[in-house]
């Protein structure tokens, strides 16, 4: 599963790659590690068919 990550200054924001559709979360700072939040969703998007394989 790939996720593109954009770092700003009190949070994270990761966007889904290579998927039917695109899932986008914004972690905020306080809620370190904000990978944690990607564990979490892991079996929701991993439903979403891949279109893309991430390299």
């Amino acid at each position: 599963m790939g996720w593109y990550s954009q770092e700003f200054t009190e949070a994270w924001r990761f966007t889904t790659i290579g998927r039917s559709g695109f899932v986008e979360v914004t972690v905020p700072a306080v809620h370190s590690p904000a990978a944690d939040a990607l564990v979490d969703l892991a079996p929701a998007v991993s439903a979403m068919p891949v279109v893309t394989a991430c390299r």
